[in-house]
């Protein structure tokens, strides 16, 4: 194993590249990538995993890489940077882009990444690639991916730097609709759930919370407190935007909730186990009376969650299933 910086790393990955079988899973594609990583040519016998959801990737890249004969499948979730062969692997830090390689005028991103050609780590990373490519959730790259891909990355071009909570200006669902870029790369999710279940009494509520912010850390204040019944395993320090399905269809938003970074819980008088949770600083506007939405989330977490009465999820999921439903719409 030898280490690369960032200087050194396009040339090796062009070594990767001399192989007519080298495989890819790389999450994100620029702009002059394929010629910066021996790819400009026949492609045929090499496959290729990236991702389109997130605006990183440029769709005329994975075209081009599909029209010159590359296999090449898409994943919502991938973030791997590995680039292989049957004798060696470089894996790190690189996206397939002009900063990730530092081709940019500013030299782009400080890069870390390894070349490996030894046998067991060959066959490992073989098999986990081959085990990627055949998941469920790694899809062939067809005309409504490359559709969506390209108004992702128009956008991202127009308006890159960090990405910024929503404010509360603009509602909920027209912001994953529009802007679903504002939500990526954060600890946000989405809770959706049939059955309120056990309360606490105002008097005990307050006692918890007193209790919380005592144990709290200096200078860590503690905001209005609740809870999700029953619920364990859910994210830790997140912010999760919460709704209610309830019997007769309607969707009641219950707000943001940030979860804390270890797990709080308390006993219900019945024996249940609340996990308590702090009101979160994002502020978001939620339409009422949206009974199409109401019955996409009635179908979304019967679809997604189909032994639960509830379910969480990242935000991506919830926003790609969103997405796909306006689509069809």
């Amino acid at each position: 194993m030898n280490f690369l910086n960032t200087s050194r790393t396009s040339e090796a990955i062009k070594l990767v590249s001399s192989d007519g079988h080298a495989f890819y899973a790389v999450a994100f594609w620029g702009r002059n990538s394929l010629f910066s990583l021996g790819l400009e040519g026949d492609n045929r016998g090499r496959r290729v995993i990236c991702n389109l959801a997130m605006g990183g990737t440029n769709p005329d890249v994975i075209r081009e890489l599909m029209e010159s004969g590359a296999q090449v499948r898409h994943n919502d979730r991938l973030h791997s940077k590995v680039y292989g062969n049957s004798r060696v692997v470089v894996l790190g830090s690189s996206n397939a882009s002009q900063s990730g390689l530092g081709l940019n005028s500013l030299g782009g991103w400080h890069e870390a990444n390894v070349i490996l050609n030894e046998t067991q780590a060959l066959l490992d990373i073989q098999r986990w690639f081959e085990h990627l490519w055949n998941n469920i959730e790694t899809r062939e790259v067809d005309e409504a991916a490359l559709k969506k891909a390209r108004l992702d990355w128009t956008y991202n071009e127009k308006h890159k730097g960090p990405p910024r909570r929503p404010t509360g200006k603009k509602e909920f669902f027209e912001i994953i609709r529009d802007r679903p870029e504002h939500f990526y790369d954060q600890n946000i999710h989405v809770a959706i759930y049939r059955e309120r279940g056990t309360e606490l009494t105002d008097k005990r509520l307050s006692e918890v919370q007193e209790e919380v912010s005592k144990l709290s850390g200096p200078g860590d204040k503690v905001r209005e407190l609740g809870y999700f019944h029953e619920w364990p395993g859910l994210p830790k320090g997140a912010d999760i935007i919460s709704f209610f399905l309830g019997p007769n269809g309607g969707l009641s938003y219950d707000g943001v909730w940030e979860t804390f970074s270890e797990p709080w819980v308390v006993t219900a008088s019945d024996g249940s186990q609340l996990h308590l949770c702090q009101k979160s600083s994002m502020k978001l506007a939620v339409s009422k009376g949206r009974k199409f939405i109401a019955r996409w989330v009635s179908n979304a977490i019967a679809r997604e969650f189909p032994e639960e009465d509830a379910g969480v999820m990242p935000i991506e999921d919830f926003v790609r299933l969103y997405v796909d439903f306006t689509d069809l719409g």
